[in-house]
């Protein structure tokens, strides 16, 4: 804490509204049941989804410093790359590159998943979970959005 200037506030017990980071933790789990309700996540997944939350507060603007700036902007003085934020949403359905394909197949080397947040401490700032058929978690960069509406989206790698 020295080396860095950490400031220690202490607040008086039995009162969490002195705490501000208490506010943020209601907002970021109204947010999160929000998103399993609207998607219909299975409750298991509940850490994917406080995991993604926890990122979309955090390159959110932060109203509540003078300069509007998201937090991670802040801290790390360079703008973050959201592509994946924007471009996908919660568990909406993804086609991912299968690496364990005998050439040629039917169909070629892709397989259905559902997006399930970036994975930040894997791989380029690229990588996502996705949550394969069999309801195991795997990190992968090559994936696509396999909504209809969207039949010309590309990999994004």
């Amino acid at each position: 804490m020295r080396r860095y200037w950490v400031k220690d506030n202490f607040i008086e017990p039995y009162h969490p509204g002195q705490n501000p980071f208490e506010r943020d933790q209601a907002l970021w789990k109204q947010d999160s049941i929000k998103i399993m309700i609207e998607s219909k996540v299975d409750p298991r997944g509940w850490f994917r989804v406080m995991c993604h939350t926890a990122d979309l507060h955090n390159h959110r603007a932060n109203f509540s410093s003078e300069d509007n700036t998201p937090p991670l902007t802040k801290a790390k003085g360079e703008i973050s790359d959201i592509t994946l934020l924007t471009e996908f949403h919660f568990i909406e359905d993804i086609l991912y590159q299968d690496y364990n394909y005998k050439f040629p197949v039917e169909g070629g080397n892709e397989k259905p998943g559902k997006w399930f947040g970036r994975a930040l401490n894997h791989g380029d700032g690229m990588c996502s979970w996705i949550l394969k058929a069999d309801d195991e978690l795997m990190v992968r960069s090559n994936i696509r959005s396999a909504r209809k509406d969207r039949p010309n989206a590309t990999y994004v790698d």
